[in-house]
């Protein structure tokens, strides 16, 4: 009897130590390599930090894999790679982009929860490249938004916008670009379509203000923006813009709206002045 109590013993001390192990493997994190697995990519690989596992999916309607990792995840492009992306899309794998993430260095640092996609190719003129998707756990929700401290000047006139620095872009209320540029060659109509649940933007037509635009606080504080899903029809057709939701008013990136309205923007260090031109186009 007590020759069986001593086997039974060991043996459920070896199941234990057998499922801490695992317990412990499934919760450890590593880096891993993404190496490019076609012609036009060989050479080239993306590194990721604190991933906890891969898996395959297809939610989007086709095969990809789906790299789960803890926040704050670095992502770094390495090998003769011409051409990366990373983009945020939400808690959904819907489709629809909320924004851009900026690669500096061949680096980026995800910290929003949420499924990033992240692209990379080689040459131009290829044209041929692959990707893979990332979902962050465990991070942020927003972002510290930062009142701007630039003069905004529409035109060669000063106006005062409430605009904040978000990622290292400007942001501003829709409305408020909207009413700046009014009575201008690139004004537009900003409305709500109810029937397709979206900001419509009208093009070449005269802005209805609704009194509350370019209204600035006393004293702008940093506050924190949350990533905004909203949908916008411009002309009718679906756009995506890269926008944010703070204190329940919608900020878009200034660059953005005056790629697709068509002005001009300029940025002077110097003098630390933002330029909106409505006789220019835009350029990058």
């Amino acid at each position: 009897m007590h020759e069986t109590c001593k086997r039974v013993g060991f043996i459920w001390m070896v199941v234990m130590l057998f499922s801490l192990t695992v317990s412990m493997s499934a919760l450890a994190v590593s880096e891993k390599r993404v190496e490019g697995s076609i012609e036009e990519t060989k050479g080239m690989y993306v590194t990721i930090s604190n991933v906890i596992k891969m898996k395959e999916a297809s939610e989007t309607g086709y095969p990809y894999d789906l790299y789960i990792a803890n926040a704050p995840v670095t992502v770094t492009f390495g090998g003769k790679i011409v051409n990366k992306s990373i983009q945020f899309y939400g808690n959904a794998m819907d489709g629809t982009i909320n924004h851009d993430v900026q690669v500096k260095d061949n680096s980026a640092l995800l910290k929003l929860s949420g499924y990033y996609e992240v692209g990379f190719s080689g040459d131009d003129s290829v044209g041929v490249g692959e990707g893979f998707f990332i979902q962050v756990q465990g991070g942020s929700t927003t972002l510290p938004a930062t009142p701007t401290a630039s003069k905004v000047l529409v035109n060669g006139k000063e106006v005062s916008f409430e605009a904040y620095n978000i990622n290292g872009s400007n942001y501003f209320k829709l409305r408020d670009i909207a009413m700046a540029v009014n009575e201008t060659e690139k004004n537009f109509e900003v409305t709500w379509d109810s029937a397709e649940n979206a900001i419509n933007l009208t093009s070449n037509k005269a802005y209805t203000p609704d009194g509350k635009e370019l209204t600035v606080s006393d004293k702008p504080t940093v506050k924190q923006a949350k990533p905004s899903g909203s949908r916008v029809l411009l002309d009718g057709l679906d756009y995506s813009f890269t926008a944010y939701n703070l204190d329940g008013s919608n900020y878009f990136k200034l660059r953005e709206i005056a790629e697709v309205i068509g002005f001009g923007v300029t940025f002077n260090v110097e003098t630390n002045t933002i330029g909106i031109d409505t006789k220019a186009e835009y350029t990058n």
